[in-house]
């Protein structure tokens, strides 16, 4: 019973999942609106560690408070929001991923951003992303 239960939740979570792409332009859209407690809620992937919920908050607080920064995210999601990610499996790192990974690298700057496919169905980010998207 229990294993019919798991591939139910799977196959579940594979039809109800969103793209990257998708993921992409709503993590743009909070940015946008500097909605930072939905952006960490729904996206972050280590909310298991309470003290990186907290610090990533305060820097993408800080990030979105200034026009110059923030106008700088939104343009490099512009950038890269028509690429096609490359797609990488491995071990989980969080038990909130499932081991997936949308990998997108800007052509002409070389920047990237990766997002990890979380048990939600949803993809999110790691703390480190914001910092690359600064480069």
């Amino acid at each position: 019973m229990r294993k019919f239960a798991l591939i139910i939740m799977l196959i579940s979570t594979s039809i109800f999942a969103e793209t990257p792409h998708e993921a992409l332009s709503k993590i743009q859209s909070l940015y946008k609106s500097k909605d930072i407690k939905t952006l960490m809620k729904e996206r972050y992937v280590h909310t298991d560690i309470p003290s990186r919920v907290k610090s990533t908050e305060k820097i993408l607080k800080k990030l979105v408070s200034k026009k110059k920064s923030r106008d700088l995210v939104i343009k490099f999601f512009d950038s890269i929001i028509e690429l096609e990610p490359k797609i990488i499996k491995r071990t989980p790192s969080s038990p909130n991923e499932t081991g997936e990974w949308a990998s997108f690298t800007e052509g002409m700057n070389g920047k990237s951003y990766k997002l990890f496919m979380l048990k939600s169905g949803k993809w999110g980010f790691r703390d480190y992303n914001f910092g690359q998207i600064q480069k």
